[in-house]
Formats: C-alpha cells, sequence, structure tokens
C-alpha cells in the first residue's frame, strides 16, 4: 500500500505529513464496505484524540484535527471541558462541547476560517442527554446532527446557524429541530460524517458484539430522506470493524471521531499506552463512490474484519 502526503491544522498550523502504509497488523481490517484501508500515521492525542474534519482555507484543503487540548480559550473556565468530534462547512468548524450533566445544556461553536467564534447554547430537551460527541454538517451546510451516549435508537438534528454579528457575552440559543430515528440501535457513538445528502457513516466504541457481529464497528446510516427539519428514519448497516491501534501493545484502544472527505475516509483510534492517536484512512474507487454508505448486513454476511476486544465501557464521559 502507499503513503502519501495530506496538508493538517494541528493547534493553529498548518504542516504536512507523511501517511505511512498500513502494516499486517493493522491491516487485519482491510475494509469497511466499499472503503478499501490504504494507511495510517500517528499524531499527537492532545491535539488529536476525539476527532477531526476537512475544511477549505484560502482554496487549500486542511485537515482540523481536535484533541483535550483543543477547548478554545475561555470556554474551560465556563465548564465546558470537553471538545468532541468536530464538523464543518467551506471553511468553518462547527464544534460540539460538554460540561457537567449539572449543567443541563450543551454548547456548539462556530469558528470561520479567520477565527471568529460563534457560540450557541442548547438547553436539554426532555430526556436528552447531556453527552455531546460529535457535529456532523449535512451536504447544503443547513442541517448538523449529533448524538448521545450509551445504547441508542436516534440521532438528534439542529439548524446550522449562519451568524452575521459577534456573539454577545451570553451565547445565543440552539434548540433541538428534529430527530432521525433508526432502525437498529447503535452505541457509543464517537463521531459521524455525511457521504451524501442522505447517507453518513458513523464511528462507534461499542464494546461488544451484541447489537453487530464485531464491536467498534464503522457503520453507515441511510436516510429516508434529505434533513428538511422534519422528523426522519435512518437504516443503520455494519460496513465493518474499526482496526485496532499498532502504535503499542495491548488493548485495541478507544475509537474517536471520522471525517469523509471526496473519496477519503479517515478515523481516529487512540493509543492508551502512549499519547498518541492513529488515523486510518481509507479510500473508495471513483465508480464506487455511490457505494460510499452501503454496508452489510447485521448478521454480518458480508462482515470482513475481525471480533477483536472493546475499549471503554458506556459509562465513559462524552
Amino acid at each position: 500500500m502507499r503513503g502519501w502526503r495530506v496538508a493538517t491544522a494541528i493547534a493553529g498550523t498548518v504542516w504536512a505529513v507523511t501517511v505511512a502504509a498500513a502494516s499486517a497488523d493493522s491491516a487485519s481490517v482491510t475494509r469497511a464496505g466499499a472503503w478499501v484501508l490504504e494507511g495510517s500515521m500517528t499524531v499527537a492525542s492532545s491535539t488529536a484524540n476525539q476527532g477531526l474534519t476537512t475544511v477549505i482555507q484560502a482554496g487549500r484543503v486542511v485537515t482540523v484535527t481536535r484533541g483535550s487540548a483543543s477547548v478554545a480559550p475561555g470556554l474551560d473556565e465556563r465548564g465546558w471541558t470537553h471538545v468532541g468530534d468536530p464538523g464543518s462547512v467551506g471553511g468553518t468548524v462547527v464544534d460540539a462541547y460538554q460540561a457537567s450533566p449539572s449543567v443541563g445544556a450543551k454548547l456548539f461553536t462556530l469558528t470561520t476560517a479567520a477565527g471568529t467564534r460563534f457560540d450557541y447554547l442548547h438547553r436539554l430537551a426532555s430526556g436528552e442527554m447531556s453527552n455531546n460527541s460529535f457535529a456532523a454538517v449535512a451536504p447544503g451546510g443547513q442541517w448538523f446532527v449529533s448524538g448521545e451516549w450509551q445504547t441508542m435508537t436516534r440521532l438528534l438534528v439542529f439548524a446550522l446557524p449562519h451568524p452575521t454579528a459577534p456573539t454577545p457575552v451570553v451565547p445565543r440559543s440552539l434548540s433541538l429541530a428534529t430527530t432521525i430515528s433508526l432502525t437498529h440501535p447503535v452505541r457509543d457513538v464517537q463521531g459521524c460524517a455525511f457521504t451524501s445528502p442522505t447517507g453518513l457513516i458513523c464511528s462507534t466504541n461499542d464494546p461488544g458484539p451484541d447489537l453487530y457481529p464485531v464491536p467498534r464497528q464503522l457503520l453507515s446510516i441511510q436516510l429516508t430522506r434529505a434533513l428538511d427539519g422534519r422528523p426522519v428514519t435512518g437504516t443503520p448497516q455494519l460496513l465493518g470493524a474499526v482496526p485496532a491501534q499498532t502504535v503499542c501493545g495491548g488493548p485495541a484502544g478507544e475509537v474517536e471521531g471520522i471525517d469523509v472527505h471526496g473519496n477519503r475516509l479517515t478515523v481516529a483510534v487512540n493509543a492508551p499506552c502512549a499519547a498518541s492517536t492513529q488515523l486510518f484512512t481509507y479510500t473508495i474507487a471513483e465508480g464506487a463512490r455511490d457505494l460510499a454508505s452501503v454496508g452489510s448486513r447485521r448478521d454480518g454476511g458480508s462482515v470482513r474484519g475481525r471480533r477483536g476486544a472493546g475499549a471503554a465501557g458506556p459509562g465513559r464521559h462524552r
């Protein structure tokens, strides 16, 4: 397998890195549906252990990562201590923040290519969990999807703000627009990314094979129609298992966020024995692009992967 170079933005800088070809061990899971594992790279967990997204800045394709040290200035002091897997539209990054459950709210921020940040406070709806692991922007930039932790049968949908004035001292409010009802449960979803107006791919840190034949899944979710603010149904299907980290021996590592840009899919996996995160990258043939969200049967009829041990359980703070 070949290596290649990509532009990456980490901690406010843009730099080039070489993505190494996947080793035989990391290639024990070589496919996820029509996606083929091409290689991996290792980055610092402090700036990449939550996820990544692709933006267009000054005509350049830039990968932006988020980690435990990526909390925006001033938010930590206000209790927003956890940032999740980001989404994006154009040059704007959408971040999902989480505080203590006692706050009863979530925070979403929009950061423009110029560095201007807009804050939006979402008060939890009845029955909504406080976990805020990711933000996935739908094509067209009108809606974005988030999720909750543990075993769920829905995803959350919000209208994506398009601000024109600076954020006031008190964040603007953001209400839940609707939900995506899932025809099969999902567990511990860490990130999702759209592949089309009606298709998403999600990464999970699900430790068990009870919902799907393998733990730590890559799942496709096919929507009955594009998001329009009304309730919609989504059908999850298994694409395959997320590869285990190969930075060091031991556990497979915690699965984190995901990004899809064109014919490239990248998923983050933390190495538990080092301050490193491994980014596994898949590609898909141009002619198979319309199969990007097509998965295997839940009974594992076309699953290629291993039944490796899972990582953290459903109690993890997300």
